[in-house]
């Protein structure tokens, strides 16, 4: 069962003196014990076009998901805050959380700000799902110090942090995601309207972290505009995947990626990928960007560095087969077998002015292996 909004009931008590709806006031209690699925559907109810719900400092208990449904034409806004992750604590037992549907407008926005969101079970559901009809709603919305949490770090978390589709004009900062451990969870996964082949666009990711999980971003179908950047991806597999069609511009710049398989991963077309003044470390065996699909664009300026000769590690590798246009350069690569590799029969590469560092030292390894007829000049 959840709790959603269907209608506004004409004796709603709305009469709050600074126009905000207090979770308290409407019987949430942050024990950490109680059930608060009817005050979420009180709260849910109580919701006109443009509603902020405030909680205050405690551990507010759920067991179904708290849902809000605007399903006419009005310009609809949603606000839900706390007074500080950590300090406010919305805890579901085994359930998605926070879900939010807009069926009919191209001007409503979500504002999420200042509180933790904590799974009790393990892998299971969304954290925040918000979820538009038109793709390119005008009015912008963001997430603010907002930290997805499992209960335990050894048992619980969600499956997915964060998921939006068909949503634009997104900007998060100070989000943090934290797994149980390496393998599990998405922490931000976004998409356009892929019913519509609608480009859900523009997304600023800043001052983010993402600690543990299978893939820090999934980077969905019809996405385009994302700039990810002074953000940091600690011991999950992936911090970045480009996973299905339409993908356009993604920038990547002044993060920190210590991931077990690859820092940034392309397994679908993207026109126009930046990735600058990065820091990446590369464990064993791994890759530091792969590029498994038609690109364009630069990988500059960043270091990238690996365990050592002998460990099967590249930093850069290409696929067979690919004719992107992608320039690599100004890069300080240190610690592979293999600096950069370009697969068989690919072309459309431009390598120069890289420095490499201890790379090169196994038998029949080198800094570039270029098994293609990519355009290459090394300086």
């Amino acid at each position: 069962m959840s709790f959603g909004l269907v209608a506004l009931p004409a004796h709603a008590d709305l009469s709050q003196n600074d126009g905000i709806l207090h979770a308290e006031q409407f019987g949430c209690v942050g024990d950490g014990k109680s059930n608060n699925d009817g005050c979420a559907s009180k709260l849910a109810l109580a919701c006109k076009e443009q509603c902020s719900v405030e909680f205050g400092a405690g551990r507010f208990l759920f067991s179904a998901p708290w849902d809000f449904v605007f399903p006419d034409d009005a310009n609809r806004a949603l606000s839900i805050r706390g007074q500080g992750a950590g300090v406010t604590n919305l805890l579901f037992k085994g359930t998605d959380g926070v879900r939010v549907t807009y069926a009919a407008h191209h001007s409503d926005s979500s504002h999420f700000k200042d509180f933790t969101i904590i799974q009790t079970s393990a892998n299971v559901g969304t954290g925040i799902s918000v979820t538009g009809s038109s793709a390119l709603q005008v009015d912008p919305s963001t997430f603010e110090n907002v930290t997805l949490l499992a209960a335990q770090i050894t048992n619980g978390g969600w499956a997915t942090g964060i998921a939006l589709k068909g949503v634009s004009f997104v900007n998060f900062n100070g989000v943090s995601w934290f797994a149980p451990n390496s393998n599990l969870g998405t922490g931000i996964s976004i998409q356009g309207q892929t019913e519509k082949k609608a480009f859900a666009i523009q997304f600023q990711f800043a001052n983010c972290i993402f600690q543990n999980g299978a893939v820090g971003i999934l980077y969905g179908p019809y996405i385009q505009g994302v700039q990810i950047s002074n953000s940091q991806f600690t011991n999950m597999d992936t911090a970045i995947v480009v996973a299905s069609e339409g993908a356009a511009q993604l920038f990547v710049s002044n993060s920190q990626i210590d991931t077990q398989k690859a820092g940034v991963v392309i397994n679908s077309p993207i026109a126009q990928f930046g990735y600058s003044n990065n820091l990446q470390y590369i464990h064993p065996g791994q890759i530091g960007i792969g590029i498994n699909a038609y690109a364009t664009g630069n990988i500059n300026n960043s270091d990238f560095s690996g365990p050592g000769a002998g460990s099967g590690s590249i930093g850069i590798f290409s696929a067979d087969g690919l004719s992107p246009a992608i320039s690599i350069s100004g890069n300080r690569i240190a610690g592979f077998d293999t600096g950069i590799y370009l697969g068989k029969q690919s072309q459309g590469f431009l390598v120069y002015n890289n420095t490499f560092v201890g790379t090169g030292l196994s038998p029949n390894k080198s800094d570039v292996v270029n098994a293609g007829s990519a355009s290459q000049k090394k300086q």
